[in-house]
């Protein structure tokens, strides 16, 4: 259970389902406490957003870091695929056997490997480490990690954000929450860390 970032008291997730609560980045306030907040100035802080928002804007992450992460991802994962099926690939070769059964491996590798790396990473802390190194996250509903639920919807909402020349991930261009198809089907917001 998360605690409220102004009077330190328990925020339930029902509070925030309800909407008496709501989530701010990764932090979570009473709704009456956040409006008692949104006159007042604090050095060091970003300014309050609306009470209906999510997060404030300045909180959620740009198109130029979520693509940096993105393709950070892609090389530390085809690093591991490859490291992972080149001994089935050149084991197949040196035996003399069906190479079809080192590319079967290897490309089972190569579906398998993604998926569980982005879903540990995900619903474990909000952050591969593409997003760890460019200071942004991913956030649930409740303001913390999404669910493994809500991670594996994310991943297989990859499927129709890349169809239609990409138009799932360039929707949070024009989203004012800066979501993508994927962010919308599981609830989730990436946010600067």
């Amino acid at each position: 259970m998360k605690t409220c970032a102004v009077c330190d008291e328990q925020v339930t997730p029902r509070e925030l389902r309800q909407g008496s609560a709501i989530a701010r980045g990764v932090e979570v306030y009473h709704r009456d406490c956040h409006r008692a907040t949104q006159g007042s100035v604090n050095s060091g802080s970003r300014p309050a957003a609306a009470a209906t928002s999510f997060a404030g804007s300045s909180d959620y992450a740009s198109f130029g870091r979520r693509l940096g992460a993105h393709l950070l991802d892609g090389i530390i994962l085809n690093l591991v695929v490859i490291a992972c099926a080149l001994p089935f690939g050149v084991l197949s070769a040196m035996s003399g056997g069906d190479p079809g059964a080192g590319s079967l491996i290897g490309g089972a590798i190569g579906f398998v490997l993604p998926l569980v790396y982005f879903l540990w990473f995900w619903s474990k802390s909000g952050a591969t480490p593409g997003k760890k190194l460019l200071g942004i996250q991913i956030v649930g509903p409740d303001g913390g990690p999404p669910t493994a639920v809500q991670s594996l919807i994310r991943y297989l909402g990859y499927i129709p954000s890349s169809l239609f020349f990409c138009l799932g991930f360039l929707w949070m261009i024009w989203d004012g929450e800066k979501r993508t198809w994927h962010d919308m089907m599981a609830g989730t917001r990436v946010v600067r860390a």
